[in-house]
């Protein structure tokens, strides 16, 4: 039996120019196990197989949310203003939609357009406007999306965004080894919400 271990990292960035400042992310990241047998030590096993596999499975950055608080904020890395996630079972259009280990997959048909439904809870004390900032590694020319414009949510309630996406009719994947993910092929993506300067990715993966 074993316990996950997580590993909080902050990585500070500091930059020069008319000013100092500096930008902190916080980046939670599960890195492995430790037993909880004491006194014993598991069984080896020393097949030549199982010394020429890696696991299918290898926690990333994006298996978490990603925290970057306003830039020269003296605020704690744990007092964001809001936070969200994926409604699997409210999205719509796609092929299939599953989630293997952390993050999950969007299974979408080239040609056909499909909705990612996206939670939002605020965790301020003041009414705050959440909009799309970002969407990274989504491949141009292959699959595009529409900007969702924005929400607005008073203390403690919480609202959706929809983010729509469009597949091109011949969208494929690239042919990169590095895109074999989870035992199988498609492409990791990152969506940024932000909000009073504050930006929170999430990651997810989109098949075609």
């Amino acid at each position: 039996m074993g316990a996950i271990i997580v590993a909080l990292i902050t990585i500070s960035f500091l930059f020069h120019g008319a000013g100092e400042r500096s930008i902190s992310t916080l980046y939670i990241i599960p890195v492995g196990t430790f037993s909880l047998f004491s006194g014993m030590d598991p069984p080896t096993d020393h097949s030549a197989n199982n010394l020429q596999h890696l696991p299918e499975f290898q926690p990333g950055i994006w298996d978490q949310p990603v925290i970057r608080p306003p830039i020269n904020s003296s605020a704690g890395l744990f007092t964001y203003p809001f936070m969200y996630q994926y409604d699997l079972g409210a999205s719509t259009g796609f092929e299939s939609v599953y989630k293997k280990y952390y993050r999950p997959t969007f299974v979408i048909t080239p040609g056909k357009n499909a909705t990612i439904v996206i939670n939002v809870t605020s965790y301020s004390r003041y009414t705050v406007n959440v909009t799309l900032a970002a969407i990274d590694d989504l491949p141009s020319g292959g699959i595009t999306y529409t900007q969702p414009g924005s929400i607005t949510l008073t203390p403690g309630k919480s609202g959706f965004l929809t983010l729509k996406l469009s597949a091109s009719p011949n969208a494929s994947l690239p042919a990169d080894p590095t895109l074999i993910v989870e035992g199988e092929r498609k492409l990791p993506v990152g969506l940024w919400l932000e909000s009073e300067g504050w930006r929170i990715g999430q990651g997810f993966y989109v098949k075609y």
